[in-house]
């Protein structure tokens, strides 16, 4: 039995497609929480200086921040035509992150979904919080 070269193409398609399925650009928005505040330095922490920390960590990867009130701080970054806007809520045991408003960055808010950018964006974000938080003074 000989097979068309159109039967052959049309399983190679079908496999292409069903391979591509699995892998999305797209994946359910990460908003972590409660990540504990490992403060090294002398003293007590406050909050200011919890706020300074942050601050100084979203800086290593250009997210620009602003206070929004004690305690929140908005962060956005801006990569190329794309634009993350994050919440930073934190007391001086710990904090956490949450997405407010993306462009350029295919966020579904039915699916609650977003490109997978911006949850490595969010992981890089806090293992900077973390490493200058950890190394305050």
């Amino acid at each position: 039995m000989k097979h068309s070269p159109i039967a052959a193409l049309s399983l190679v398609v079908v496999a292409f497609t069903t391979q591509l399925a699995g892998i999305s650009r797209d994946e359910p928005i990460q908003n972590p929480s409660n990540i504990p505040i490992s403060w090294n330095a002398d003293g007590t922490p406050t909050l200011e200086k919890i706020q300074r920390a942050i601050i100084a960590g979203c800086a290593k990867r250009s997210w620009q921040c602003q206070a929004v009130k004690p305690g929140e701080i908005r962060a956005v970054l801006y990569v190329r035509q794309h634009m993350a806007e994050a919440l930073i809520a934190f007391n001086t045991a710990n904090y956490s992150v949450t997405y407010v408003n993306s462009s350029e960055l295919r966020y579904n808010a039915t699916k609650k979904t977003i490109h997978r950018k911006y949850n490595l964006w969010v992981v890089n974000l806090i293992s900077d919080i973390n490493s200058t938080i950890a190394s305050a003074q």
